[in-house]
């Protein structure tokens, strides 16, 4: 039988537009719903389309798409959240046709593990 997480364990997590506050690169966060600016535009490396094999070098190589990440800590809900672009911060070596792009992704973790 499948189990479902009782709603206070559910993540309340949103990637918002960014604000004056967000613009300040504030580093904590304080209330009941966490909200975040989004680290990323959503571009794409298209000019490494059908190079597979070929070894990429960061940041020489990454078209001025560069790695974004931000950390935030926020003790009122005992959580630290890491936000980013999912572009590496290393060389890389292209295996598929298609090159990457800037997807955004959050992930929220104990403050106190």
């Amino acid at each position: 039988m499948k189990r479902t997480p009782p709603p206070s364990s559910l993540l309340l997590l949103f990637l918002a537009p960014p604000s004056a506050r967000a613009q300040q690169q504030l580093r904590t966060c304080t209330g009941p719903i966490l909200r975040f600016p989004p680290p990323s535009k959503g571009r794409c490396l298209t000019s490494w389309e059908d190079e597979r094999g070929v070894q990429k070098l960061y940041p020489d190589d990454f078209d001025g798409i560069s790695n974004e990440v931000r950390i935030y800590r926020c003790p009122a809900n005992a959580k630290r959240v890491i936000i980013s672009n999912g572009i590496p911060d290393h060389d890389v070596t292209l295996q598929n046709r298609i090159g990457p792009c800037e997807v955004n992704w959050a992930v929220e973790l104990p403050l106190h593990p």
